[in-house]
């Protein structure tokens, strides 16, 4: 693009012969959202105001990113005359070159120290402005000028922030553990997402994982990001519309979690937030928001690789649940429709309350289609979620039997008790518990083609092991026959090989 005398308030600062500046120049999100940088620089550098014959030109110094190899020292000299749009963002310079010979625009972007070393390099850059550039601004102007007349508080993200801090403290001090992922069991007993104990009664648990996390870093990089991107949604929405915008869309993506993964005990703020960033898109994109081009297009882009970069990431890593996260974003984006209003507090007032509350309706709606699925799952689901619910229950009930077995046998080698009474108590006393976790599982029938399959029969084997050990020990204890004692000791050998395989297997 040429510039011509119309694009251009044409003053040129000649700049401080020889000044150098140390710089930091944009690279990876930084750049990308705010800052790029055409000449593909990064890191520490320098730029250097030309002096003498060469006090019309700026050179720039840095290192030449290059992928999967080494950077290398680059230089590159620019014509003060091709200096536009530069401007000045905290401690983020950025100014845009553009060649009289028509070559396409280049972008160069850096951090500096601070402000004044920034005002400093600005001043002395040419004071050269397009017209799409001062559009640009007056709409940036105009934007953050009606949100500030919205208000500048958000109590809603403050308040959301707060109360998942104190009751991930308040589990710590439960047992969940601090600095490393929470105890599942601990997660479950303060309200986690497990899909068999929810979809059994316990609705409340799509709304209490939550608020739920799984260590330290887990709790930090969420609240990071709900207070970075819900400070300004909520001024966007208000803060009914964004306390609503969350709820709805953290309930989707707890649904949209058991829908995905029916035996996931899911925790976590993470679907909540990507329906902030959803509603973020929704309200920029829907018409009649009111939201200029220059910021459309800003957040736009920066939300989408946010989105787009946590999403593969979760493909790639184990122990994301990316099925909380796609369905709080769509929720999100749904929602945020409805629950958008332009960006005028004239207009809203005018609308009054009935129009406020009058998207709440339609957001039910949406949630009702999400539950309906759990609500009327098919056979296989509900075969999966009943097995699902009796291994929960097994690990406990399995300790109870081995340690009743081993002290009924201990007592024997201690002559405490005679052989007689050892044969009755594995008889009647745990024998039995052996036969009840048999037909727990037992009874628990799956479709030979479904993943928990393998682990249904893997226990079955164990448990039908320890049963018939328990009871030849009684009745080689009773009938002084050691080859029943061998046989019973042979069965507990080959139960202990198959808890590897059931533990494996539990493990996917």
């Amino acid at each position: 693009m040429h510039m011509t005398e119309s694009d251009l308030a044409s003053h040129v600062n000649p700049g401080p012969g020889g000044d150098s500046h140390a710089v930091t120049f944009m690279s990876g999100i930084t750049a990308w959202r705010r800052a790029s940088n055409s000449f593909s620089l990064h890191g520490a550098g320098t730029i250097e105001f030309g002096h003498g014959p060469a006090a019309d030109t700026l050179t720039i110094a840095g290192t030449r990113h290059r992928t999967l190899r080494s950077g290398v020292p680059e230089r590159h000299n620019i014509r003060l005359a091709d200096i536009c749009d530069a401007y000045l963002s905290g401690t983020t310079l950025h100014f845009t070159v553009r060649a009289a010979d028509g070559a396409p625009a280049r972008q160069v972007g850096f951090a500096v120290p601070d402000p004044r070393a920034g005002r400093a390099i600005l001043q002395a850059l040419p004071q050269r402005y397009t017209e799409a550039f001062l559009q640009e601004q007056v709409e940036r102007l105009d934007f953050h000028g009606r949100l500030k007349q919205l208000g500048s508080g958000a109590p809603v993200t403050l308040a959301l922030v707060a109360v998942n801090l104190i009751v991930f403290v308040l589990m710590g001090f439960d047992g969940a553990g601090l600095l490393s992922a929470s105890d599942g069991d601990a997660a479950i007993r303060w309200g986690s997402n497990f899909g068999p104990l929810t979809v059994d009664g316990q609705w409340w648990r799509l709304f209490t994982s939550m608020f739920i996390h799984s260590g330290l870093l887990h709790v930090g990089l969420n609240m990071l990001a709900l207070y970075q991107s819900g400070r300004m949604v909520e001024r966007m929405y208000g803060s009914v519309h964004f306390a609503l915008l969350y709820l709805f869309s953290g309930l989707s993506g707890s649904m949209v979690s058991i829908l995905w993964h029916p035996m996931n005990n899911s925790v976590g703020a993470s679907g909540a937030i990507f329906g902030v960033f959803g509603g973020l898109l929704a309200f920029i994109l829907k018409p009649g928001s009111a939201v200029p081009p220059a910021i459309v297009n800003e957040h736009r882009n920066s939300t989408l690789f946010f989105i787009g970069f946590n999403l593969i990431n979760g493909y790639t890593q184990t122990g994301i649940d990316n099925g909380a996260h796609l369905g709080g974003l769509l929720g999100g984006l749904a929602f945020g429709f409805l629950l958008a209003r332009p960006l005028d507090l004239a207009q809203r007032a005018r609308a009054g309350a009935a129009r406020m509350v009058a998207p709440v309706p339609g957001c039910l709606l949406l949630l009702a289609l999400l539950a309906y699925p759990l609500w009327h799952p098919g056979l296989d689901i509900v075969q999966q979620r009943s097995f699902r619910a009796v291994l929960h229950a097994l690990p406990q009930q399995e300790q109870l039997a081995s340690a009743d077995a081993s002290a009924w046998l201990g007592k024997a080698r201690k002559h405490t008790i005679s052989d007689a009474e050892l044969a009755d108590a594995m008889e009647q006393k745990v024998v039995p518990q052996w036969e009840r976790l048999y037909r727990s599982v037992q009874d628990a029938t799956l479709n030979p083609k479904a993943a928990d399959y393998p682990l249904r029969q893997t226990l079955l084997r164990y448990l039908d092991d320890r049963r018939r050990a328990s009871l030849l020990i009684a009745q080689g204890v009773r009938r002084h026959d050691t080859r029943l004692i061998e046989q019973s000791n042979q069965l507990t050998l080959d139960a202990q090989r198959e808890i590897a395989t059931i533990q494996k297997l539990s493990a996917k």
